[in-house]
């Protein structure tokens, strides 16, 4: 497959060593894979405190190169290693010509300091600009103007632009004035309109939107990097949009853990994936090291309670209202898995946690109320499946965790008796389906003395638990 060639354009006058260190193993990254950047006009670096000018500079030399894309990246940027493959895959010629990662900026509006790096506008002729008071769910967010700070654009863009403004000697950046909302009188006073938003207003009379893709985040470093985590506790929580995080335990089963992830990878409907690996052998390690689909994390000898609450904690460092989807590898997803759970999940206030249907069973109603967990019974009568299943971080952020005392069973009876102690419930979606391959079991050889007498050890310390709090299970 051919990679397209990218151009990275940097202003500099002060560097963060944060900055340096994130270009510096992008560029290594890139040179071990797809090689966007391998290529001699690979970076554009101008000097000045002349913001516009040096940024029409850049787009100048940049048109001189056979570069398809152009990647605007400020030095006061913290950043992963494949963000440039992220924005690039996320990117379109035609659909999203300019696509900016998520940027927070700080503001001096008393009532919400940090914002996105973005703005609206509103009806009006001449149109008013608007920050943004949240961030959308929605993967591919179209806004009225973009920051620079981490953004691609594409050639066909600049192109078109400098035709447009052959006139002009800043036909792409440049410095304008526009009227502000002053946050604490409410009149409108004069301002400088920035050159990125001069930038995309050009483009938008042009016909090119502008895009925020808001599962690709760069950190913002001021006196501390900002992030949407700086953002989110200023927005109501009913304000908030809930993302998808998948979480995987894994030790070998190479084979079907691939399936598993294509599969995912192929269908989307998540912002993330994490697979826990619980001390794999080389084989499935060297795969962790090349695939790039799912994040991987050390969890060697934690049973699989500690593995969940970490991705737990993971999933909701990144996003305050997540939908936790737990699934084993020894599976085999149906169509639409993580939105059609999803959908179903957040379509009751009441509903905490649910499963795909695993065993074919006919359901009436898009999620039939679900009572117990599977326990292997596969003939229309079993509750929640253990081996996949969706749940709301809300149930963690209240403070309940999954049972680390019991290392290996009973964590899907705890959180099904949590739900029924609340008075939520919890269902089987009709609209998806699950496949536990062979019947399951083969995640861990469970035969074995050892993993005996740990189910016997679990099982004790579970009906204790519930025995304290007045209930009793047979």
């Amino acid at each position: 497959m051919k990679h397209p060639k990218v151009s990275v354009g940097i202003i500099f006058g002060h560097f963060e060593p944060d900055f340096v260190f994130s270009l510096l193993a992008l560029k290594s990254w890139d040179m071990e894979n797809r090689g966007l950047l391998s290529h001699p006009g690979w970076l554009i670096a101008q000097a000045g405190t002349n913001l516009p000018q040096q940024r029409n500079s850049v787009v100048r030399a940049f048109l001189e190169t056979d570069s398809e894309w152009l990647w605007f990246v400020d030095t006061d940027q913290r950043f992963r290693f494949d963000i440039l493959d992220q924005l690039v895959d996320s990117a379109d010629p035609v659909e999203r010509p300019i696509l900016s990662a998520l940027v927070m900026a700080e503001k001096t509006n008393p009532y919400r300091r940090i914002v996105p790096a973005c703005m609206g506008f509103s009806s009006l002729d001449p149109p008013e600009p608007r920050e943004y008071s949240t961030i959308p769910a929605d993967k591919h967010w179209k806004v009225g103007a973009i920051g620079t700070g981490c953004a691609v654009i594409h050639r066909t863009v600049l192109e078109r632009m400098q035709e447009a403004h052959k006139g002009d000697a800043q036909p792409w950046f440049k410095y304008a004035q526009w009227n502000m909302e002053d946050p604490e009188t409410g009149e409108m006073v004069p301002d400088i309109k920035g050159e990125d938003y001069v930038f995309s207003l050009r483009a938008a009379a042009l016909g090119f939107p502008c895009h925020v893709d808001t599962d690709v985040e760069a950190g913002h470093i001021k006196k501390r990097t900002l992030t949407s985590a700086d953002f989110w506790p200023q927005v109501p929580p009913e304000q908030i949009p809930d993302k998808t995080f998948v979480i995987i335990p894994v030790k070998d089963n190479l084979k079907d853990t691939k399936k598993l992830v294509h599969q995912l990878r192929e269908q989307g409907g998540y912002t993330d994936i994490l697979i826990l690996d619980n001390g794999s052998n080389s084989e499935t390690r060297q795969w962790f090291e090349t695939q790039k689909v799912a994040k991987v994390a050390a969890a060697m000898g934690l049973g699989i309670h500690e593995m969940w609450n970490a991705g737990a904690q993971w999933a909701m460092s990144l996003h305050p209202k997540a939908n936790l989807l737990f699934l084993n590898n020894d599976i085999r997803i149906g169509d639409s898995f993580c939105q059609t759970l999803r959908d179903a999940l957040r379509s009751d206030e009441e509903l905490v946690a649910v499963c795909p249907n695993y065993d074919g069973r006919t359901l009436v109603e898009d999620v039939a109320q679900l009572h117990g967990i599977c326990a292997n019974k596969y003939d229309g009568t079993g509750g929640l499946a253990g081996f996949a299943f969706m749940v709301k971080s809300e149930l963690f952020a209240a403070g309940w965790r999954f049972p680390e005392d019991c290392k290996w069973w009973f964590g899907d009876n705890d959180l099904t008796l949590t739900i029924d102690g609340t008075g939520g419930w919890y269902g089987m979606a009709s609209g998806t389906t699950v496949e536990h391959l062979d019947g399951g079991g083969k995640t861990g050889n469970w035969d074995d003395p050892k993993m005996q007498a740990q189910l016997a050890q679990d099982r004790a310390v579970f009906l204790a638990k519930w025995a304290a709090q007045g209930v009793q299970i047979r």
